[in-house]
């Protein structure tokens, strides 16, 4: 089944105001390699990750040099090593606030060891990733856990290889490609060629940002007469360390990387004004993210500078999809749900009265997962029905909410012009029903 996988964007560049040290890893017991399983959620990996004893999910994000801690609280108990105080900058501001870091830690993923780990600490409570992911995720490992290995990454059986790379030996594999990468404060970049709706190409140089769940950024202001096509629209394209990012969204006639050509793709454009104070524009031209690293099996090489990539037929042609309906959810935590369930009790024989004595109901109570709108973009489909910010999901399609994970919510918000979808929300106690019709943008 082609499955539509819409990305959940959370834009996590930040910088801190002290060195940096570099993790080192290794794999116990002297093994040439580890195979890990990880989670796929919204296009993004999630790692599972023992931290000082304690067991933790970690997002693996390519697009940041240091890893982070957050949504840690006082019954975690996780016993972390030599804190200190730290100021934290985040995307689009010169703003700092308080944080920690860690260091000399011992960190775990299965056999991949690091036994000094450092990392930062968000403390603040308003940077809440995981209602943004629908699960508890705990922190993000960056760009240092590949400077050991040459890792692996399939997307389709879901598991990444961490390999040594003293004794790796590349496959000959007729359908690869393999590019140069290039570092900037030890994260990759990659050269590609956008064709934009003029018709005209441009050679540009993108990070490559696993922890993205776009498909690709363009700054618009670091390409000479660039400009972004007439045929789009405002939206909130993610949050970083001190609030929302806002942009514009449209569509890009053709994107290339070697032989590898996407056509029509979603694109991003973020307003100036989310990047200033961090000299993007010096460094790169954009990024590339999960929606579209998950169509390639991918071998990543920092060791030797350079990255592979193979067509993975299970996505490489999917469509590039949207959310049609201005509507952003985040997990709202958990609700009690009472569920039926009806019980037959045969008593005597079975010969009489077809054996039935009784028929009775039971019930269950279990928690189960709640959504909440959290933004909802001026003059959508969404806004113009009525719907509004704080709501809660109460049913989608006349399904009780619970039964959805928030990406399959996101899925059918981001369905095919002309769907219908109609949503039930808890206002205050109040039980309100909408119908949106879903409506291309672009």
């Amino acid at each position: 089944m082609n499955k539509k996988f819409i990305p959940l964007i959370i834009i996590l560049l930040f910088s801190y105001l002290f060195g940096y040290n570099q993790n080192n890893f290794s794999i116990t017991n002297n093994q040439e390699r580890e195979v890990i399983k990880f989670k796929l959620v919204n296009n993004l990996i999630l790692l599972p990750v023992t931290l000082n004893g304690k067991e933790l999910t970690f997002l693996l994000d390519t697009g940041v040099k240091q890893s982070l801690l957050f949504n840690i609280t006082k019954s975690d108990s996780l016993d972390l090593k030599q804190i200190k105080k730290v100021k934290i900058r985040g995307l689009g501001t010169e703003e700092q606030f308080d944080g920690l870091k860690s260091k000399n830690n011992l960190l775990r993923i299965n056999n991949v060891v690091c036994p000094n780990f450092d990392l930062l600490v968000i403390i603040d409570k308003k940077f809440d990733f995981s209602s943004r992911m629908g699960l508890d995720i705990h922190g993000i490992i960056g760009s240092e856990l590949f400077m050991d290995f040459i890792i692996e990454v399939n997307y389709n059986k879901k598991r990444i290889i961490f390999n040594n790379p003293s004794s790796y030996k590349y496959k000959k594999c007729r359908k690869c490609e393999t590019f140069p990468l290039t570092f900037h404060y030890k994260k990759p970049y990659i050269q590609g060629i956008v064709k934009t709706f003029d018709n005209k190409n441009y050679s540009v140089k993108l990070l490559i940002d696993s922890g993205g769940g776009d498909s690709l950024w363009l700054f618009k202001n670091s390409l000479s007469k660039y400009s972004i096509p007439p045929k789009n629209f405002k939206d909130l394209l993610g949050r970083g360390l001190n609030g929302n990012i806002f942009g514009q969204k449209s569509k890009l006639t053709s994107f290339k990387i070697g032989s590898f050509k996407f056509n029509n793709l979603i694109i991003s454009h973020p307003d100036s004004s989310s990047t200033i104070g961090n000299n993007i524009h010096f460094v790169r031209n954009g990024l590339i993210g999960a929606e579209l690293l998950k169509r390639f099996h991918i071998i990543y090489d920092y060791p030797h500078k350079k990255i592979t990539l193979k067509k993975n037929k299970q996505n490489f042609k999917n469509q590039f999809f949207y959310n049609k309906s201005g509507i952003e959810l985040i997990h709202y935590g958990k609700v009690l749900v009472r569920e039926q369930k009806a019980k037959i009790v045969f008593n005597g024989n079975q010969d009489e009265n077809n054996g039935i004595s009784d028929l009775f109901s039971t019930f269950s109570y279990s928690f189960k997962n709640a959504y909440q709108i959290s933004y909802i973009k001026p003059n959508s489909i969404a806004e113009k029905t009525g719907l509004q910010k704080g709501d809660l999901i109460s049913k989608i399609n006349g399904k009780e909410a619970y039964n959805f994970s928030l990406q399959q919510i996101i899925q059918r918000l981001s369905d095919k012009e002309g769907k219908r979808v109609r949503i039930q929300v808890n206002r205050n106690g109040n039980f309100y029903d909408y119908k949106i019709i879903l409506k291309e943008l672009l």
